[in-house]
């Protein structure tokens, strides 16, 4: 007893590091990833914490888009994604868009001539609240790995504070370092809220 062979389900793979949006920093390493779809949980604006206004440039009280994603992996592995963008540069979001599971970041793109050119993240392994349990199908008291981050164009210019959540035990992670500004401290983690300026039924919690 416990000894023997033991195959383990292969992980997902990620390199946050890669430019643009989620799917783009899935790996297939020739196995072919099972089909991704998306679904949009909410659209909302609302007031940024003092750090997601920092790392934005913004007032405090200028107003930010927070959008709500789920990506699904297949049959059982999901993703809860959260991108939080000034509406001083994305004045307008195409929710309807979004309902059809069309890419934020390539609309973003087309719209408003926005590119994600690199972006600076931070990772840790974290327990989620009862709504991510919900959203990613976790069991109680199950870890996830929390990464969040902040995506800059061509010029230099923040213009996306996003927050992915990952089962931890499901998503093996490649990142590679470069010498960049330093947006997020140890610190700034715990003081990535938005306050919504309206509360709908379905907003997390």
């Amino acid at each position: 007893q416990g000894l023997g062979t033991f195959v383990a389900e292969p992980r997902i793979a990620s390199d946050p590091t890669q430019p643009g949006e989620l799917l783009d920093t899935l790996i297939d390493e020739g196995g072919g990833l099972p089909g991704v779809t998306t679904s949009l949980i909410t659209v909302g604006v609302g007031l940024p914490s003092s750090t997601i206004a920092t790392a934005l440039g913004v007032d405090v009280g200028q107003p930010v888009w927070e959008i709500w994603r789920r990506r699904s992996i297949g049959e059982s592995d999901r993703i809860l994604e959260r991108a939080v963008l000034p509406l001083s540069r994305v004045p307008a979001i195409d929710q309807e868009q979004l309902e059809r599971g069309e890419s934020l970041y390539r609309f973003i793109e087309e719209r408003y001539g926005i590119t994600d050119d690199y972006t600076e993240q931070a990772f840790e392994v974290d327990a989620p609240s009862s709504w991510e349990c919900e959203q990613l199908d976790l069991a109680p008291g199950e870890p996830i790995v929390r990464v969040r981050g902040v995506s800059f164009d061509s010029d230099g210019h923040a213009f996306d504070c996003f927050e992915q959540c990952y089962r931890a035990s499901k998503f093996t992670f490649y990142t590679a370092g470069q010498t960049r500004r330093r947006i997020l401290g140890p610190s700034a983690l715990s003081n990535w809220a938005v306050a919504p300026l309206a509360s709908p039924a379905n907003q997390p919690t």
